[in-house]
């Protein structure tokens, strides 16, 4: 809103009077786990075996939208989520969470596909009944130049 950016990614943005935004992708979630945890050898998942489950998820303030699908989610499975929110998300430190085994998270699949090839110790799980989905978007500020 600055002026300063021409183009930015985000997970389901807010309306932004004065920008526009259109669908890049939506691509399903995906269970991010440790490949000790008790879910590790059960592909695919429905979402409600998250029922006991700690979700380990960004603050809502991130992108609120995409919090409350998750939220949304879990509910329409027939289980309100406990989340244990992470304050300072360097994706570095959550992965190193996730790994401990004590929570899991529902990133999108190609997060939760390039975390799992890239970190040993955890494993993504295809996500069914519902599945649920992440939208990212491309916001584009207008031009004020009349274009």
């Amino acid at each position: 809103m600055a002026g300063e950016l021409d183009i930015g990614l985000a997970l389901r943005p807010e309306p932004v009077r004065g920008v526009n935004s259109e669908a890049l992708r939506i691509e399903p979630l995906a269970l991010l786990l440790s490949k000790r945890h008790r879910l590790a050898g059960t592909p695919p998942i429905p979402l409600a075996k998250l029922e006991n489950e700690m979700l380990l998820l960004f603050p809502r303030e991130l992108a609120p939208a995409h919090y409350d699908h998750i939220i949304a989610a879990c509910e329409q499975s027939g289980f309100e989520p406990r989340v244990k929110v992470f304050a300072d998300p360097p994706p570095q430190a959550m992965l190193a969470r996730l790994q401990a085994g004590h929570e899991v998270g529902l990133p999108p699949v190609s997060l939760a596909s390039h975390a799992a090839a890239a970190e040993p110790g955890l494993i993504a799980r295809e996500i069914v009944q519902p599945p649920a989905h992440a939208e990212g978007d491309n916001e584009r500020r207008k031009r004020r130049r009349g274009v």
